[in-house]
Parts: structure tokens; sequence; C-alpha cells
């Protein structure tokens, strides 16, 4: 049971919900603003204490002291976390315990985290105020409180019927390769399966990489296309480049076997994709897919 005196307690935001509904403009400034003094106090502090933070692009910050392997939760597996808070530029701490639940039930700074951090990943989190409670206090946190955890994840719960429905995926992706006379497909242990169309050189990308992705195409098995980046770009122009912890599952997995100027043809379980309950339109519940992706460049996230 979810302890609601907890400072994690039941929050129904949402990942996509937009900072500026976190904070109201009664303090003279807009939140864009305060946002953006909470993201500069957050990177001041990190440079003073010469710490090198993975930057998400909604303004948290994380200092990973132990990356997992597994992958991490999505908005509809329960985590269980240990975790400590306190505030930025002082180590009172204002709560610490065990907490388990789905992260769509956190803070929204959570959400960014555990949605990020593969499972058995231990960081230290610094979570702008409107990503927190905004102007809203609470025991023990005053308004517009740029708040710092120290997270474990301990455990990410998938259902047995997520892991049965992998399988089953996976083995229909195997008799369609074999239907279609595909021999060099590579059969990964998760489940996943690839092709290698050119290998790249240069270092694998790992979870927090900018890869520059200059070939997108998704297709279903029978070959309908349901996305294609462009066919032309300019010299300049790239068409995608985000970290690779910002992507479907399956890609999360795929991308980190890739290298700079390698070209794969991914044939990704329903799981992987967008499961049993797609947010996607295009792309209905329980659908196996099929991605190409070209990497042209790979860079760290600063």
């Amino acid at each position: 049971m979810i302890n609601k005196k907890r400072l994690v307690f039941n929050s129904l935001l949402s990942m996509s919900m937009l900072v500026v509904s976190c904070i109201s403009n009664d303090v003279g400034i807009t939140p864009q603003e305060q946002l953006r003094l909470d993201i500069a106090s957050i990177d001041q502090f990190l440079n003073n204490e010469g710490l090198t933070p993975i930057k998400d692009p909604s303004g948290v910050r994380m200092v990973i002291d132990t990356l997992g392997k597994d992958l991490p939760a999505s908005v509809t597996t329960s985590v269980k976390v240990r975790y400590k808070g306190w505030f930025l530029n002082d180590s009172t701490v204002f709560d610490q315990g065990i907490i388990e639940g789905l992260p769509n039930r956190f803070i929204t700074g959570w959400q960014v985290a555990l949605t990020t951090l593969p499972e058995g990943s231990h960081a230290t989190v610094f979570i702008p105020s409107g990503y927190a409670y905004g102007t809203d206090a609470k025991p023990k946190i005053p308004a517009n409180s740029i708040l710092v955890f120290s997270m474990t994840v301990i455990d990410v719960t998938r259902t047995p019927e997520y892991y049965s429905k992998i399988v089953s995926d996976s083995i229909a992706i195997d008799k369609f390769l074999v239907d279609k006379g595909v021999t060099n497909a590579i059969k990964d242990s998760t489940g996943i399966r690839y092709v290698i169309r050119e290998a790249g050189d240069g270092p694998v990308a790992t979870w927090y990489d900018k890869l520059t992705i200059t070939k997108y195409k998704t297709t279903f098995l029978d070959g309908t296309v349901i996305y294609e980046s462009p066919t032309t770009l300019a010299p300049s122009e790239t068409f995608y480049s985000r970290p690779v912890d910002y992507v479907i599952d399956g890609l999360k997995i795929g991308l980190r076997k890739m290298r700079k100027g390698s070209k794969y043809t991914f044939y990704f379980p329903s799981g992987y994709a967008y499961g049993s309950a797609s947010s996607n339109q295009s792309v209905p519940a329980n659908t196996n897919i099929i991605l190409e992706v070209d990497v042209a460049d790979i860079s760290p996230n600063k």
C-alpha cells in the first residue's frame, strides 16, 4: 500500500504534461522563467561539485553511480524504488524509504527518471520545482522547491503474460523470416531479431548517447508502410537525433548494438514495440513490426 503522506504520493500527472501546468504565475515571473532559473541553479550546483549529469530535455538532471542492465519501467509497469529526498544546497532529508507503484502515480520528475533509468540503476536525480510540486507547498516542502533524490531502481515488474507474448511473437517472426527466405537474421536472446545491412565502425551506442538517424522506416510484417523518413536531406539536416533511452523498448535494445555508420533492420515482437495497449494510432495493439534504421552519428548526451 502506498503511503499517501509520503513525498511521492499519488500524483496523476502524465509524462506528456507540460511544466507550465505545474506552476502558477503568482511570484512575478512566468512558468518558463521559473523553469529556466531552476535549471540554471541545478546546472551551477552540479558544475560547482564537479558532477557530470545526464541531461533530460525536460530539465531533470541525473548523476548515475550505477547503470543497470535491464530495461527501465514504462508507464504501465510497476517499479520498486529505494529513495531519499533533500533540497538543492540543503542536505536536510525530508523523506526516505522504499515505495512501489506505477511511474505515472508519482511526481513528474520521478516519471522522467523511472522511465529513463534501467532496472538496477542507482542515481541522484535533480528535479526543477515545476516537475515536483511547483507553487503547492507540502508538509516539509516549501513552494517552488528544487528537489534532489537518491534513487535505486530495485525492481521493474512485468507480467508473465508480457513475457509469454514476447515468446509467441518471436516464434511468429521466425516463421515470417523463414517464409521470406531471410537467412541472415540474428536471433537475440531478448526475442528481437535483426539483420545487419552495414556494420559501421566506432564505439557501440550506450544508453544516453544521442544517435543521428538518417533513415527510419516502420512497416507491418505484411509490408504495409507505417512511417518512412524523408528520402532526401540537406547536408546539415538530420532526420532524428535523440538519446537511446527516448525510444520504444525494442530500439532501446537494438540501438545499443549499433555503431556510427551502421544500418540495421529490426524485427520487433509487439511487446517491444507498442504493446497490448498501443497509444500509436497507426499501429494496432499486439502488432509485430519491422524497423529499418541507419545511424549516421553517435555523440554523448551533454
